[in-house]
């Protein structure tokens, strides 16, 4: 009867547990990002990984950034936020493919870029796209 009783309990507290972390794993991951001239290939590491990204990173692509941020972001935000952090250094990221590539904005004329047929409303990104019209 007593190991009856222990296997009763140790079911009943795996339940309980489930029931109470269940709901923490619904909650969407948030970052803070505060950086300190930090290397701009560590924040590209840390974007692609935290969003699930392939990026490719064009050979000139150097610096030091800096960032500081008062409240946590979502991961959309978080690639956002890396966005406008890459234009304010000369940068843009061009997506095709399923793979973003992280050249200079002077050169991102002659890269191939998504296009969108114009159905973005309300969708306001610092990517590069062609819109046809």
């Amino acid at each position: 009867m007593n190991v009856l009783n222990r296997v009763a309990r140790g079911c009943s507290l795996a339940v309980l547990l489930a029931l109470l972390l269940g709901p923490v794993q619904a909650v969407a991951q948030q970052f803070t990002v505060n950086l300190k001239e930090t290397d701009i290939q560590e924040l590209i590491k840390f974007v692609a990984e935290a969003t699930g990204t392939t990026i490719v990173v064009d050979p000139s692509v150097k610096g030091k950034v800096k960032v500081v941020s008062s409240k946590p972001v979502s991961r959309e935000e978080l690639y956002q936020l890396f966005l406008s952090i890459l234009e304010v250094h000369g940068y843009t990221a061009v997506s095709s493919n399923g793979v973003v590539r992280v050249i200079q904005s002077k050169d991102a004329r002659s890269a191939p870029v998504r296009v969108s047929d114009g159905n973005t409303s309300g969708h306001t990104t610092d990517e590069y796209v062609t819109e046809v019209i």
